[in-house]
């Protein structure tokens, strides 16, 4: 009688569940018909108006340049190489030809990646859902959005062919610096018509589709190739390609540098932009990127390094970093090499390298913070850390000094007695905190920069201290609007207090003692109090400047790409000397 009873239950809950399933599904079912219905018309992606255009304005908005006006070329299926569309699909959607727009399979495959990643490591979108989200969908990453994405990508598969879809993505894609669709792309990388590039080369192409700004080879030229040989790889297992063509590939030149049709330095900060725009993921049809652009100062920053290049052999070749920022953060002006016909890689933002003494700020930052004054002595002497002995880059010792002595005179021994004391990790906490974004090792060596970090960063942190203690986070964009004056983006800027009003005081000045009466000396400028500091790595790899004005903050970096000796060039040369001639020419240009 009880099992009997139990199985009666047990029918019950079945049938409710059931019940409740079948109520459920309409429900969704229904849900999905209405917002099936209210989905955008995808047949106007027929009419070849539908192209991307870009719009970038300075500071003054002035229009700088505009990308992929409406009768810009457009390639059609029929132009696409045989081995760029083996290569994308092969890489992005290799079950492109036998699915409706979505492949369910990928769906749980991606979610067991990720799971067991622990973070967002891998989509499972479809060409065509790609296709969907970069012509009709925001970049919120929600539910919802994605369940339109879906219902998009099977309308699409709906009103176009595989081959009209792969037309059209390709068309409208970002390949990273700067360009939108094939067509750019080939040209920008290879000055290539699309028809004309390599099996390698259109492996380098799909390569970057998953992440243009990263596999950008104008920003990482070595993760790039490594990109281009997995796409080769896997167009070699799934029998795309033969094993003689795997091998010629690997011999076919790269050949985006080669590219020479562009020669303004200017181009640095846009291609930033453009990277900063790809990862904000807005896509509509037409948009204006209001920028920080500073057309003037660009120009005088460029015409100095031209006459810098010219005038004195030792600079010859020597690759050159300068970035300028508002005191809040806004860049105003980003050279990423001493010329960008030659390089396009970015120097002030990609290339990491030791600072040399411009790290000591943290360093004193920190002793601040605990209790230390400028005028507190320690004794200036040979020392030695964990087997590590410290030297004075003039090889003297000068028994008891002042904090404020030690600091102007870049006194080494004193600033890796106080990283010593404050502790490392305080050190590293407090450079974080500031805006130091690549990683610090815990060595007592940081203490004189050995550490590699970027110009933007170094900058970014001495905007810290120049503004009064405030967070910075670097922005180029002020706004992006569409057609209607929408506003579809703006940086979000903190406000945050992260250095107690004595501590700036007292490294302020510090940094104004650097320029008046050590080694920053040259970047003095007449009737303007000027603070920085200098900064010089081992075997004079690297030279810096970093120092700010009562509303400017600017940074200057040389160095060679093979990492060779500047032949004794250091931070207090020619970094600080540019400085000072640079903001010299562009405050006298704006009072005349």
């Amino acid at each position: 009688m009880h099992k009997k009873k139990q199985r009666s239950n047990i029918k019950k809950i079945l049938i409710i569940f059931f019940i409740l399933a079948f109520i459920t599904a309409i429900i969704i079912t229904s849900l999905l018909l209405v917002t099936y219905q209210k989905l955008p018309n995808v047949s106007i992606l027929k009419n070849n108006e539908y192209k991307p255009l870009i719009h970038i304005y300075d500071q003054n908005t002035r229009l700088i340049k505009s990308y992929g006006t409406e009768n810009s070329n457009y390639i059609v299926y029929e132009e696409l190489p045989c081995y760029l569309v083996d290569s994308v699909i092969s890489i992005e959607d290799k079950k492109s030809l036998n699915h409706f727009g979505i492949d369910f399979y990928a769906i749980p495959r991606a979610l067991i990646n990720n799971i067991k990643s622990g973070y967002y490591a891998q989509g499972a979108s479809t060409i065509t859902q790609q296709l969907a989200k970069l012509y009709f969908l925001s970049p919120e990453k929600t539910l919802k959005r994605k369940i339109k994405e879906m219902l998009l990508a099977y309308k699409l598969e709906q009103n176009f062919t595989k081959k009209e879809i792969l037309e059209l993505y390709l068309n409208k894609a970002y390949f990273g610096s700067g360009n939108y669709g094939i067509y750019s792309a080939s040209l920008d990388y290879f000055a290539k018509d699309v028809s004309q590039i390599s099996l390698h080369e259109s492996a380098l192409l799909a390569g970057l589709l998953k992440a243009p700004t990263k596999f950008s080879p104008k920003n990482n030229p070595e993760l790039s190739e490594k990109r281009t040989n997995l796409v080769l790889e896997v167009m070699l297992k799934n029998n795309l390609i033969s094993e003689e063509e795997y091998v010629i590939s690997q011999y076919q030149d790269n050949a985006w540098d080669a590219n020479l049709s562009n020669t303004d330095n200017y181009k640095y900060y846009l291609n930033y932009i453009l990277d900063n725009v790809e990862e904000t993921q807005i896509f509509p049809f037409n948009i204006h990127i209001n920028t920080q652009f500073d057309a003037k100062l660009t120009k005088i920053i460029d015409n100095i390094i031209n006459q810098y290049q010219q005038n004195y052999p030792a600079l010859q070749n020597t690759q050159i970093g300068v970035i300028a920022m508002s005191y809040n953060g806004a860049l105003k002006a980003m050279i990423g090499g001493y010329n960008y016909k030659k390089s396009q890689y970015n120097r002030s933002v990609n290339a990491k390298r030791q600072s040399g003494s411009a790290f000591k700020i943290f360093t004193y930052i920190e002793a601040f913070k605990n209790g230390y004054a400028s005028d507190d002595k320690i004794i200036d002497e040979e020392i030695t850390i964990n087997d590590w002995q410290p030297k004075n880059y003039d090889g003297k010792y000068r028994g008891a000094i002042t904090l404020r002595e030690a600091f102007v005179l870049s006194v080494n021994s004193v600033a890796a007695k106080l990283a010593n004391e404050v502790g490392l990790e305080n050190i590293i906490a407090g450079a974080k905190k500031l805006g130091i974004n690549s990683p610090i090792p815990k060595l007592p060596s940081i203490a004189l920069g050995t550490n590699e970090v970027t110009l933007l960063e170094m900058v970014t942190a001495y905007a810290v201290i120049a503004n009064g203690g405030y967070k910075v986070m670097p922005y180029a964009i002020e706004n992006i609007t569409d057609n209607y004056n929408n506003i579809l983006y703006q940086p979000d800027l903190s406000n945050e207090k992260i250095l107690d009003k004595k501590t700036v005081k007292q490294i302020t000045n510090l940094l104004h003692g650097v320029v008046i009466w050590g080694t920053g000396k040259n970047a003095q400028i007449q009737n303007m109090t000027v603070r920085g500091k200098t900064g010089t790595s081992q075997n004079y790899r690297d030279a810096w400047f970093i120092g700010f004005t009562d509303d400017l903050v600017m940074g200057i970096w040389l160095g060679n790409d093979n990492n060779k000796s500047l032949a004794n060039i250091s931070g207090g040369g020619y970094p600080a000397k540019l400085f000072a001639e640079i903001l010299t020419k562009y405050y006298q240009d704006k009072t005349d």
